[in-house]
This record gives structure tokens, C-alpha cells and sequence, in this order.
């Protein structure tokens, strides 16, 4: 198998506060150097607190709460993921792309827990959305443009259904490609 560089990743919760809300699907793309897809995967789990689903993040995400009472259990998620990723990195740590990693890194925290999650990530990350506020500073993409994945997504022309961790997961590793082209430019043009 290819090795894998960066492991796009993203979710989708039952809200916005970490401690509170929960996961309900994580979805990672793992990329090679050359940024082609080497592997993938697609978890959905059920909340333990289902009280806590905030309505706002359903219409956001499209689940209904009686699909997401019909998903797996956490920990099947977490067996699955843990599966992939002795599948996919072979020993190796995850290096993880995101848009706004310090969200999704929160909850995954939590879901796998200190140790484990210390364990499987490195410490080194990409970031699309901080890669997209540097590109605003540097005057390479209108100051005015949200940093936000859809509207940046739009900017690039990169189309996709916003708010499914499978798409936004592909979009945000698309997205990262296309700001690492234009910051390649930039370097290319001094």
C-alpha cells in the first residue's frame, strides 16, 4: 500500500460544544504525497445522550433522530476505526487534515480518550481553514471571502454537498490542494 501522508478527516455531531455533544459520523481520507486517495472509511454511532441532539445541528446536517438512534453503538464505530487504522497506517501516525481541526480534534478526544487518541495522531496537523486565513492575509483570496468550507469550496470552484462527513472529508482534503497549488505560485512567482 501507498503510504499515507495526511489523513483528511472529518465529522458530523449532535452539536457544537465538545463534552456535551457527540460525534455521530467520522469519515478519513487518507492521501499519499501525490495527494491520491490510498484508502477511506465511514463511521456513523448512535449518542449515548440523545437528549442532548440539538436541533439546529439536524437541519445543518440532515440526520433525523430516527436515523441517528439506528446507527452503531460507539464503540462498534471505534472498533471500525481502529481497524482502519492499523489497515491503513501500518504502525504510522495519523497526520491529520481538517477544516478548523481544533473542533473535530475535541471530540475525538473524547471519544477515544486521551491515550489513545495520543497514540494514533501525530502532533503535526493541516488545517485548511488556517491555510485559507494566512492565503487572506497574504492578499491571495479576497479579504471579504469566509474562511468557512462552502463559501471556500465555492471560491475554488470545488463542488460538493456540504454537511456529510463523507463529502466534507473530500472536500476540505480538495480544498487544502487546491491553497497548497496557490501558495506553490506565490513561491514560484518571487
Amino acid at each position: 500500500m501507498d503510504d499515507v501522508d495526511l489523513v483528511s478527516i472529518d465529522l458530523e455531531t449532535t452539536g457544537l460544544i465538545d463534552g456535551y455533544n457527540e460525534i455521530i459520523s467520522i469519515s478519513c481520507i487518507a492521501v499519499n504525497e501525490k495527494r491520491e486517495i490510498v484508502t477511506q472509511m465511514h463511521a456513523e454511532m448512535k449518542p449515548m445522550h440523545p437528549q442532548r441532539i440539538d436541533d439546529e445541528s439536524l437541519k445543518i446536517n440532515g440526520y433525523t433522530k430516527e436515523q441517528i438512534m439506528e446507527f452503531p453503538p460507539p464503540a462498534a464505530a471505534r472498533s471500525s476505526f481502529m481497524i482502519w487504522c492499523e489497515h491503513a497506517l501500518e504502525g504510522n501516525k495519523i497526520r491529520a487534515l481538517a477544516h478548523n481541526w481544533a473542533f473535530d480534534k475535541a471530540f475525538i478526544k473524547l471519544w477515544l480518550g486521551d491515550e489513545l487518541f495520543n497514540e494514533l495522531f501525530h502532533y503535526h496537523f493541516e488545517d485548511s481553514m488556517v491555510t485559507a486565513r494566512y492565503l487572506k492575509r497574504c492578499g491571495l483570496i479576497p479579504k471579504e471571502l469566509s474562511t468557512s468550507l462552502v463559501p471556500m469550496c465555492d471560491h475554488f470552484n470545488i463542488p460538493f454537498k456540504a454537511h456529510r462527513s463523507k463529502d466534507d472529508s473530500h472536500a476540505a482534503n480538495l480544498l487544502y490542494n487546491a491553497e497548497c497549488d496557490l501558495l506553490r505560485q506565490l513561491v514560484d512567482d518571487c
